[in-house]
């Protein structure tokens, strides 16, 4: 995994330039921060500009192309997007040299390398000595992230631009605690977004706790629906007995303490919002074939002879396992879940395990009454090296953990020491026998793909059938294991040597 663009190396480099400006060196703190996602950004100019401009305190910023890349806009900071020229900086104009501002009362850049620039606006004469050094650190602490999405396809960054824009403007609407710091959380979540706005129905597929509950209220917040309820439903916790009354309602007197008024049901609750279908492949198929009916916008409780109701609930399901496996869901049921969006396991996204940990550090730095308000960079790589089979939860219960049992109410940070052994033992490389058994697993699947004409011959070769194999290989990208390269599979960064 590559280390993070952050750590003592950036902040040592903002303590020498802003040393004497406290104010700006506590705003690099936040931008270092968020520097950590942008080291997979396909257009970090999009992706940094709206946290320079809350940086620097000017009107307006970004990071830009001089010669006109494609995601060279500049953020506003009342949410709108600039061009260059439209501040005086003309397309093909050279940048100014490392560290030499360019001033014409309004504007200014600092040279970021290969010709990309940091641009600011504000009112003539505004630029304190404070800002314009400022200026300088940001624009050299993201100059690789600039260089190394140069070299991505341009249409990943005119996408990621045009998700990056907008994100920013839904920023204060998103539901409380949502964390969306790396590339792949923040793709999937502006799909969501666009899905909510036209209340279509989206089916988010992901292992148990990356985030797919935070999609879903996200579909709610942001969609036109979000007047109405939010009504979550866990299909595997339904009891058999009573899961059909439950989702569908009954009517008085259906079987044996049925209410005398009947009872609505989950499906006609969110009649005006949203309907959220937890772990929907759990689902017995009795169920799933009735469910069809009323995704189509009609439903009839338990026990009801009477004519269909209408409803017109908006439907966001999840599941866990492989969607498109009839096993797991009907066909016809599957289609009309509509646009499947893979949530990447929290491991392949460490941008988004640092701002996780570092917002439990401080949470409960806060409720301890501890001094302990950050990581070091050796517990930030400990972190990041982890399988995290369990996502989120696991992190969180590893950081209080760490209260719990290692940290002193003086501690300032919290050190990788402090981390249970077993996160060491393994982020050193100690891995468990499931670990290698995996990774074995996996180097074998690529090896009987490398030799055979197609999935369905290595199948044979290794004694399965061609849908047990391909489970195989699901399981093990799902996993952290494999990846797909270029049409071809090969052994993910990640996996445990054997």
């Amino acid at each position: 995994m590559e280390r993070p663009l952050t750590g003592d190396a950036a902040w040592r480099s903002a303590r020498a330039r802003l040393g004497a400006h406290r104010v700006q060196l506590e705003r690099a703190r936040a931008f270092i921060e968020h520097l950590d996602g942008a080291v997979g950004s396909a257009a970090p100019a999009a992706f940094l500009g709206p946290w320079a401009v809350e940086a620097s305190g000017a009107a307006a910023g970004g990071f830009v192309g001089p010669a006109g890349a494609p995601d060279g806009g500049v953020f506003e900071r009342g949410g709108g997007w600039v061009e260059p020229e439209a501040i005086g900086y003309a397309r093909g104009r050279a940048a100014p040299p490392e560290g030499r501002l360019s001033v014409d009362g309004r504007t200014f850049a600092v040279s970021a390398g290969a010709g990309w620039a940091l641009v600011l606006r504000d009112r003539p004469g505004a630029f304190a000595e404070g800002v314009r050094a400022l200026a300088v650190v940001m624009a050299a602490l993201s100059a690789p992230c600039v260089e190394a999405a140069e070299r991505m396809p341009s249409a990943v960054r005119r996408r990621t631009a045009r998700d990056e824009r907008l994100l920013h403007g839904l920023r204060d609407a998103l539901p409380p605690g949502t964390v969306a710091e790396s590339p792949a959380y923040r793709g999937a979540l502006a799909r969501v977004v666009r899905l909510a706005r036209l209340e279509l129905p989206a089916l988010l597929v992901g292992e148990t706790g990356v985030g797919k509950e935070i999609l879903a209220r996200a579909y709610h917040a942001l969609g036109p629906r979000r007047g109405g309820p939010f009504v979550a439903v866990n299909c595997a916790a339904l009891p058999e007995g009573l899961a059909e009354s439950l989702l569908f309602g009954h009517a008085p007197g259906a079987f044996t303490g049925a209410t005398a008024g009947g009872h609505d049901g989950y499906l006609e609750a969110a009649r005006d919002g949203v309907l959220f279908l937890d772990e929907i492949g759990e689902l017995p198929r009795p169920l799933q074939a009735k469910l069809l009916r009323a995704l189509d916008g009609w439903t009839r409780r338990v026990g009801d002879a009477g004519p269909e109701r209408s409803i017109r609930p908006a439907v966001i399901a999840a599941t866990h396992r492989e969607p498109d496996d009839p096993a797991v869901l009907r066909a016809d049921l599957r289609q009309r879940l509509g646009t499947r969006i893979g949530v990447a396991p929290l491991r392949a996204r460490p941008a988004d395990v640092i701002a996780l940990a570092r917002g439990w550090v401080r949470a409960y730095g806060c409720r301890m009454g501890f001094d302990t308000r950050r990581l070091t960079p050796d517990a930030v790589d400990v972190i990041c090296a982890m399988p995290l089979r369990g996502n989120a939860r696991e992190l969180r219960r590893l950081v209080a953990e760490a209260f719990a049992f290692e940290l002193s109410p003086d501690d300032e940070c919290l050190r990788a020491a402090h981390l249970p052994r077993r996160v060491t033992s393994t982020a050193a490389g100690v891995a468990s026998l499931a670990d290698r058994l995996s990774a074995f697993e996996a180097r074998t699947v690529v090896d009987l793909l490398g030799r055979a004409e197609s999935v369905a011959a290595a199948a044979r070769v290794a004694g399965d059938r061609d849908q047990t194999f391909r489970k195989r290989i699901a399981r093990l990208t799902r996993d952290g294991y494999l990846e797909a390269a270029g049409g071809s599979w090969r052994v993910a960064g990640g996996a445990a040597a054997g």
